[in-house]
């Protein structure tokens, strides 16, 4: 049965018919490498997600930036009904078969994203849905979600090299995704806040992902964030982007950490300030100490009613 459509609601603004119809950017993707987002995650797995709308109201704030992720809420998300990119046999996912629904969903949203002058960010994995299945109950590598029984013990197990099967469903996920989305030339973020291992595995791990990754698009760029403090792969060669949450920069200092990468794009990302990232006040401050360092800055917040009140610190943030 078809579900009715959903309609995005934005909070009431005297302005806001101006953010519809003045385009402050180009409508070619942004050359930047300083960004502004303002992000949630289930644009891709929503379907009733209206994302042109939404894109063009993001360009009239200037805001550049969007991180999305591939597999959204895992299809655990309050009241969305996501679609996952796994082909499903009864209740349970086919990972090794990619939906076409799906990618030419994922394509449309990046095409719209370019169009409207957005750097998209794609994160490929989740830490947190694969950690906590009693969380993310739905999540497809828990191994009963699964037609392959993957995973019992989520963690060290997930990036074992030496598991051949493993591997090779996890390649093929990475470079379906990397092929459908070569052309939109987004980031590739390889998992939220990793963690579940040491840092020499999680490094290993990381870097053969990358070559997945490479293996398709050479000019492909990476992107990282760990919850653990793993300066061998965030000073890697292959790693082009490190992204800092909240649970890192609110100890460690957002200039700090833009001034010891600053080889790298460096984002400072409100995701893990979860007690705090809805006092626009603190978002205010951590925006300008983002800029003043060089850094980019990505406000994790909902999408579906987008506070117009941080759209505007970020559209009257200087250049």
């Amino acid at each position: 049965m078809n579900q009715p459509k959903r309609k995005i609601y934005f909070r009431r603004s005297p302005k806001l018919f101006q953010f519809f119809v003045i385009l402050l950017l180009a409508g070619n993707l942004c050359a930047e490498s300083v960004y502004l987002g303002y992000s949630n995650y289930q644009i891709i797995t929503d379907a009733d997600f209206r994302y042109t709308p939404y894109f063009s109201l993001m360009q009239a704030n200037r805001v550049n930036f969007q991180r999305i992720w591939i597999l959204g809420y895992s299809g655990t998300a309050s009241q969305i009904a996501e679609t996952l990119p796994f082909q499903r046999k009864g209740s349970r996912y086919k990972l090794r078969q990619l939906r076409p629904d799906y990618l030419q969903r994922m394509q449309a949203v990046l095409q719209a994203a370019q169009n409207n002058g957005q750097q998209v960010m794609l994160t490929l994995f989740d830490h947190w849905s694969l950690a906590t299945p009693g969380i993310f109950p739905q999540t497809p590598w828990y191994f009963k979600n699964n037609t392959d029984r993957l995973l019992k013990q989520p963690f060290p197990d997930f990036f074992d090299l030496k598991n051949r099967k493993l591997m090779e469903i996890q390649k093929n996920y990475v470079q379906k995704i990397v092929s459908g989305a070569q052309r939109y030339s987004p980031i590739y973020e390889i998992m939220n806040e990793a963690a579940g291992s040491d840092c020499g595995v999680l490094s290993a791990w990381h870097q053969r992902v990358t070559q997945w990754i490479h293996g398709v698009d050479a000019d492909a760029r990476i992107a990282v964030n760990l919850m653990a403090d793993c300066p061998e792969i965030l000073h890697a060669p292959w790693v082009n982007v490190v992204s800092f949450h909240g649970n890192d920069w609110s100890k460690k200092g957002i200039c700090p950490l833009a001034k010891s990468y600053s080889d790298k794009i460096v984002v400072i990302d409100t995701d893990g300030a979860w007690k705090t990232r809805n006092d626009n006040v603190l978002v205010s401050d951590w925006l300008d100490q983002a800029r003043s360092c060089g850094a980019s800055f990505n406000h994790k917040d909902d999408i579906y009613m987008p506070d117009l009140e941080v759209l505007q610190l970020i559209r009257e943030s200087p250049r």
